[in-house]
């Protein structure tokens, strides 16, 4: 009796490519599942030194003003007048 066919790959890559080949999930937060104890509570600590402050609104309140800001539309008018005057 002959051999049976033990594999084929026809077909196969556009039944793969018909609803997308897509990356694997990242996920945000690795799991502490299975690490060591002491490790894990020094790095729960540490993080908490590194986060960095919050936002806070008024922060940014003292900014420079723009090189060149822009004009309203009235001073364009007005320069506009005053370029046809000449």
């Amino acid at each position: 009796m002959a051999k049976s066919k033990n594999h084929s790959t026809h077909h196969r890559n556009s039944k793969e490519h018909r609803n997308g080949i897509k990356k694997p999930v990242v996920h945000a937060k690795t799991s502490s599942k299975g690490l060591d104890t002491k490790f894990a509570r020094n790095q729960r600590y540490a993080r908490i030194g590194v986060k960095p402050e919050r936002y806070v609104r008024g922060d940014m309140q003292e900014q420079k003003p723009h090189k060149n800001p822009r004009k309203s539309v009235k001073q364009i008018l007005a320069d506009l007048k005053a370029k046809q005057g000449k």
